[in-house]
């Protein structure tokens, strides 16, 4: 085939070959107006191939972009944790709740706590309608009665959430049960245990007073016994010194003094004299 040189240019060469097309050529030094038989024509891509792979992999990116700004978007505030809601009641209760408010996980931090939330499920609840839930069981399972106390604590980087947490959860149990218990923001301070200290003072009294006063009550009972003379009296003259006995009471030549064991005649105070 034939070729007709149109245009030359340092890089390329526009021929016109025998169909009337006009072909891109490697300039190989033609001149305009040279008839060459053989050109190196340069084929491009057309441009719609040329761009689909670009378009293809942008808008895959962009799609993907777009699910991960929407996935994360609507994962964060709903399913991250936020802050912690303390419930103290007698049963004490952490609530784990998202930016939301939405209750991500419930746990006890005492055994109370733990029994109160063995047939509650609260993950997933609203944390306003949790901590109501919380309270009406307290008060069907008798932890909390009239005079009561809910003391409710959130805790947060973000300052204002907790001010915020706090105040509306006040505000609802202050509606709801106010006129039969006291609501407390922060922690609820230790309850008073007087009759833990009486015990105490009751039991060590008779520990330390029953040995003394066993101890005391022998002297106190013993009557003081005087002291038998060292010297006895003297027998009566014309008896028998083995009557005497001086062993008796402490008034000589009375009728204790006297023992005849020997039954002798000079018995003067025998009691068989008396028969």
């Amino acid at each position: 085939m034939k070729y007709l040189v149109m245009e030359t240019h340092p890089a390329y060469a526009v021929v016109l070959d025998e169909q009337g097309r006009f072909l891109k050529a490697a300039n190989l030094h033609y001149q305009v107006g040279e008839t060459v038989e053989e050109v190196v024509e340069l084929r491009l891509p057309p441009p719609r191939q040329r761009l689909r792979p670009a378009w293809g992999a942008l808008g895959a990116l962009a799609l993907a972009a777009c699910l991960c700004l929407g996935f994360f978007g609507y994962w964060q505030p709903h399913f991250a944790p936020y802050g912690t809601l303390r419930i103290q009641i007698n049963p004490d209760v952490a609530l784990t709740v998202s930016k939301t408010d939405r209750v991500l996980e419930a746990r006890g931090l005492n055994e109370d706590g733990e029994a109160l939330l063995d047939d509650l499920d609260l993950e997933g609840e609203d944390s306003d309608d949790a901590v109501e839930d919380l309270v009406e069981k307290a008060i069907e399972r008798g932890y909390l009665t009239r005079g009561g106390t809910v003391a409710i604590t959130a805790s947060s980087e973000d300052d204002d959430w907790v001010i915020r947490e706090e105040a509306a959860l006040e505000a609802q149990l202050w509606k709801e049960y106010g006129d039969h218990i006291t609501v407390l923001l922060g922690s609820a301070p230790p309850p008073a245990q007087p009759e833990q200290t009486a015990p105490a003072a009751s039991e060590s009294a008779p520990a330390s007073s029953a040995p003394a006063a066993s101890e005391s009550a022998p002297a106190a009972s013993t009557p003081a016994v005087p002291p038998a003379s060292s010297q006895p009296a003297a027998p009566v003259q014309g008896d028998r010194k083995d009557d005497w006995d001086p062993t008796g009471s402490d008034y000589p030549h009375d009728s204790d003094d006297w023992d005849d064991d020997d039954d002798d005649d000079d018995d003067d105070d025998d009691d068989d004299d008396w028969d």
